[in-house]
């Protein structure tokens, strides 16, 4: 309770326009993960994360009118190969027409939205201790999200026993550890380098579907992999 209280009260003191975007950060969280994972539903798993992993390009492009946050060279660089590299590990399920066109629509939409939550991050962190950033923008986004659902009549309880459980999981391991590292992160690195690092994910998900699930290793999928390493080693080697 205590750790708690010290945790909110530098909220309290925050100017009121602070405090807006802390709630604006967590609204824009808020819309990455629902955009992003509805898409799946109406799109191709390559497509979605193909676009979903564009973060740096949308970061690079806003980040500097809306932190004065400049983005290097060998960032725009390292970028463009990820994309590549990103597109290669996509390559041949990529689906553009029908209801497709929906579902790719709404994972740019999650990473425009997502690129718009590590801009605000980086600003804000400056100012407040990190634990107390993520309170609030956790807090604000699972708000936003709970008011989504009731808005649309999403059910939010019912499901069977096992479900619960791994939503629990999927709350503590990639959420409350995984992108609780990278917000922290914002505290030390750039907006567009975090997001950089970001794309990294399909690169570990493939490798653990192969450790764990059993899934084969192709030639593209080690090809695509490989690049947006590179990639991610040229954008952030100055920072």
């Amino acid at each position: 309770m205590i750790g708690r209280r010290r945790a909110l009260r530098p909220l309290l003191k925050l100017p009121r326009r602070q405090q807006r975007r802390l709630v604006l950060a967590g609204f824009f969280l808020a819309v990455h993960f629902a955009t992003w994972i509805l898409s799946l539903s109406h799109t191709s798993v390559a497509s979605s994360l193909f676009l979903v992993n564009t973060v740096p390009i949308w970061t690079a492009l806003i980040a500097p009118f809306v932190i004065a946050e400049a983005t290097r060279r060998n960032q725009w660089i390292g970028s463009l190969i990820c994309m590549f590299g990103t597109g290669i590990l996509g390559w041949g399920e990529f689906s553009l027409s029908g209801n497709a066109l929906f579902g790719d629509l709404l994972a740019l939409a999650g990473a425009i939205s997502l690129a718009m939550f590590l801009i605000l991050g980086r600003e804000l962190q400056k100012a407040i201790p990190g634990l107390s950033y993520l309170i609030a923008t956790y807090g604000s986004a699972a708000l936003f999200l709970i008011a989504g659902c009731l808005l649309l009549n999403y059910p939010l309880a019912g499901y069977p026993t096992p479900t619960y459980f791994w939503l629990f999981l999927l709350a503590l391991i990639p959420q409350m550890l995984g992108h609780s590292a990278y917000n922290l992160s914002l505290r030390h690195f750039s907006a567009a380098t975090v997001s950089i690092a970001l794309v990294g994910e399909p690169v570990m998900g493939t490798f653990l579907a192969w450790l764990f699930l059993s899934e084969m290793l192709t030639a593209t999928t080690l090809i695509g992999g490989g690049i947006l390493l590179v990639g991610i080693i040229v954008a952030t080697a100055k920072e």
